[in-house]
C-alpha cells in the first residue's frame, strides 16, 4: 500500500501542475487539507516537506505554503574524457571546462572566485604529496554556463614549485591550468579520478541555486607530471542537473 503522505503529496502534485495552484499562491491551511482530505496533520506535513524537497513549494512563516516559481530550463553540458586531449594541444584558450561548453554550442566560462596561498590541509597534502602544513596554492572558481555557476572548483598546487609562475598570480590562467603547466615545461602526463555524491552543503546550495536537501556530483582529480610527480589535486562539486561525465573512447586492451 501507498503511504498515506504519499498519497497527499501526490494529489497536490498534481493539482500544482494543473493549475489549480499557479505560482505564487499558497496552498490550502492545514485545517482545510484535514477537513478537505481528512488526513491527519502529521501526514500533511509529511506531504508538504516532500514537496518542498522536490522544489515545487517553500514554507514561509505568517504566510503559508507557497507554491514556487517554474524553474528555469537547466542545460546539460556533457563533460568528455576527450577534453584532456583537446587542451593539451598547443595555441589553445580554453580550458577543459570551456572547451565542452564550447563544443556543445554553450557559453561557458570560468570565473575566480580567490586565489589564496594556505596551509595544506592533511587531504590535501596526501594528494599533492606533501607535508601537512606546507603552503599550498588554492585557486577556487565557478564553472558557469550562461554566467550561471554549474560547478564549484577549488584546485590545489605546491607553492615551493609554483611561487613566481601565473598559477600563483591571482588573475584567471587563459587556456586553463594544463596550458600554463605546459608553457612551464611540465607536462601533464596522467591523472587519477573519481565521482561521488552527497547531499549538497548550505553554501554549494546557495552557489549553484539548488536546494540543500538536493545531491550534488563530488569529482575529484590527482594530476601527475612525467616524472610522477603531483602537480595538482582538484576538487568540484557539481550540480548533478547540469553536468554530465563521460568516461568514452577507453582502451580494452593495453
Amino acid at each position: 500500500m501507498v503511504a498515506r503522505y504519499l498519497q497527499l503529496a501526490a494529489l497536490l502534485r498534481d493539482a500544482i501542475s494543473e493549475g489549480e495552484y499557479p505560482p505564487g499562491t499558497t496552498l490550502p491551511t492545514v485545517a482545510e487539507l484535514i477537513e478537505r482530505y481528512g488526513y491527519s496533520k502529521s501526514t500533511i506535513s509529511r506531504a508538504i516537506e516532500l514537496l518542498a524537497e522536490e522544489g515545487l513549494v517553500d514554507p514561509i512563516k505568517k504566510r503559508g505554503t507557497v507554491v514556487r516559481e517554474a524553474p528555469p530550463v537547466r542545460v546539460v553540458v556533457k563533460v568528455s574524457l576527450s577534453r584532456y586531449q583537446q587542451v593539451l594541444a598547443t595555441g589553445g584558450s580554453l580550458g577543459p571546462w570551456e572547451t565542452a561548453c564550447r563544443d556543445q554550442g554553450l557559453a561557458g566560462g570560468m570565473k575566480t572566485i580567490s586565489v589564496d596561498h594556505m596551509p595544506a590541509a592533511p587531504n590535501v597534502a596526501a594528494r599533492l604529496g606533501v607535508a601537512p602544513g606546507e603552503m599550498v596554492i588554492v585557486r577556487s572558481r565557478y564553472a558557469t554556463i550562461d554566467d550561471e555557476p554549474a560547478q564549484i572548483q577549488h584546485a590545489h598546487y605546491p607553492l615551493a614549485r609554483f611561487a613566481g609562475t601565473p598559477i600563483a598570480a591571482p588573475e584567471k590562467v587563459v587556456g586553463g591550468i594544463y596550458a600554463a603547466l605546459l608553457a612551464l615545461g611540465i607536462t601533464p602526463a596522467e591523472a587519477d579520478e573519481g565521482i561521488t555524491s552527497r547531499v549538497a552543503t548550505e553554501e554549494e546550495a546557495a552557489a549553484l541555486k539548488i536546494r540543500p536537501t538536493w545531491p550534488v556530483l563530488v569529482f575529484q582529480r590527482v594530476t601527475r607530471d612525467s616524472a610522477g610527480d603531483a602537480v595538482e589535486y582538484l576538487h568540484v562539486v557539481a550540480d548533478p542537473a547540469r553536468t554530465e561525465f563521460l568516461y568514452d573512447g577507453l582502451p580494452l586492451t593495453s
